[in-house]
């Protein structure tokens, strides 16, 4: 118990050790990258699954600011995130025995945000940290949607707009040394809102979106530099 009781007092003096001072400069970058699809069966007398459905999105963020308080950092965030999504269209045989292919559905989108930011850390030990980083912003996108079809000039339908978002990532941070740290993070918890307008029939869509990005495929890998850390 004595032995216990000295290993957490330790603990405790080192991790005091570990804070970040205020008129700290931080500067993060992180990426990922993440892969779905959805297969379904099409036929009632067959077991084969067909690939309906398949996206990819690699999101880059960049945040920098300012401690102003101790390990708590008040600064600015941006990103960009590109998706690329594919939907097959199948058509079944009149006897509905046989499934063929007709053409795939792609969509290529790019959005940008931009907006404040804040993230605390929690310290266990001097080179270990948990935190958490809010933020919320304004968010722009830029879609383009193609029809693949062997039968005439694939069209593309273009569209654009702007929404806002909010999110609050939680964060791990290993500090090899005082003022470089390797991270590891999650989307978290996030809300979104896009009203998108298409370029060709002037249509608008609005995509709301509330989500909890804490699965395998939300872990992003991140590098930041702390300026001016004691």
């Amino acid at each position: 118990m004595k032995y216990l009781f000295l290993g957490g007092l330790l603990l405790s003096a080192a991790a005091a050790q570990a804070q970040i001072s205020a008129d700290t400069r931080l500067l993060s970058a992180d990426a990922g990258y993440s892969q779905t699809s959805r297969r379904q069966q099409l036929l009632p007398d067959n077991n084969t699954k067909y690939l309906v459905g398949q996206s990819t999105e690699v999101p880059l963020q960049l945040t920098g600011g300012y401690f102003v308080a101790e390990n708590l950092m008040v600064g600015l965030q941006a990103g960009y995130t590109q998706r690329w999504e594919k939907a097959p269209t199948y058509a079944t045989s009149f006897t509905g025995n046989t499934v063929s292919k007709l053409h795939d559905n792609e969509t290529t989108s790019h959005t940008f945000s931009v907006g404040p930011a804040a993230r605390y850390y929690r310290f266990f030990g001097p080179q270990l940290a948990l935190y958490g980083q809010l933020g919320a912003g304004y968010q722009r996108q830029h879609a383009e949607r193609l029809e693949s079809n062997n039968s005439y000039q694939p069209p593309v339908q273009k569209a654009e707009g702007s929404g806002y978002y909010a999110g609050l990532a939680p964060g791990l941070a290993y500090f090899p040394i005082p003022r470089l740290a390797l991270e590891l993070n999650l989307r978290g918890l996030s809300y979104s809102r896009l009203e998108l307008e298409s370029k060709d029939t002037r249509s608008k869509t609005t995509y709301r979106n509330f989500d909890a990005g804490l699965r395998l495929r939300d872990l992003r890998v991140g590098l930041s530099l702390y300026l001016g850390r004691q």
